[in-house]
């Protein structure tokens, strides 16, 4: 009896603990709106306390309700500012949500540019032989990007060598190896894509001379 009624004060403990956290996050010196896989949510974001490259930068510490089904890979809308109706800043979580009693918490990387992704798709007639190409499809892609350096590749001995920036985005891009990039006035060649990453879409790419 002793230990269920110790489970019991505890229960109403984080009961009352919930109850408390949700009526904090309402304010809005406290807490945003965001958007969690177009869910809708209050939550904390929180810089870095340590950052060396681009990627940190743009890397904060968020916070969701418990009631939100959040994991690494979901896509990430938030308030810059409480009159912020368009939610514009946007990014990707990057690490597994960790819980705690009232709400998760975990890594986002905010994206920092659009990319306008083209590809040729090749028309096959019955025998299955390319007859011509289709229209150029375009995609305009919210993503990260940063430059390949030594430190990347210290990390990642295996990105390929040609590979001058990595693209790191939600999976629901449809991505290929050759696909143009155009990054401002740039244009890149995918050149090598993480296949074993199931979460992240995390893409490389070189200069195009063609």
């Amino acid at each position: 009896m002793a230990s269920s009624s110790i489970v019991n004060t505890i229960d109403k403990v984080v009961e009352q603990a919930r109850s408390r956290y949700l009526e904090y996050i309402q304010s809005d010196y406290i807490a945003v709106d965001i958007r969690v896989d177009g869910k809708l949510t209050r939550g904390q974001c929180k810089d870095k306390s340590n950052s060396y490259t681009i990627k940190e930068e743009n890397t904060k510490m968020m916070t969701c309700e418990l009631t939100i089904p959040v994991h690494r890979g979901s896509y990430i809308e938030m308030q810059n500012g409480k009159d912020d109706d368009t939610f514009s800043l946007t990014g990707i979580v990057m690490t597994v949500p960790n819980e705690t009693p009232v709400d998760y918490y975990f890594s986002t990387l905010f994206f920092n540019t659009i990319v306008e992704r083209r590809r040729k798709q090749e028309l096959y007639d019955e025998d299955g032989n390319v007859v011509g190409d289709s229209p150029i499809v375009v995609d305009n892609i919210d993503c990260f990007v940063q430059r390949v350096g030594m430190r990347e590749r210290q990390v990642d001995a295996g990105i390929d060598r040609n590979s001058v920036n990595q693209l790191i985005t939600v999976k629901k891009w449809d991505i290929k190896i050759d696909d143009l990039l155009y990054v401002g006035s740039d244009r890149y060649i995918v050149t090598d894509i993480e296949e074993l990453d199931k979460d992240v879409l995390s893409v490389y790419m070189t200069y195009y001379r063609g």
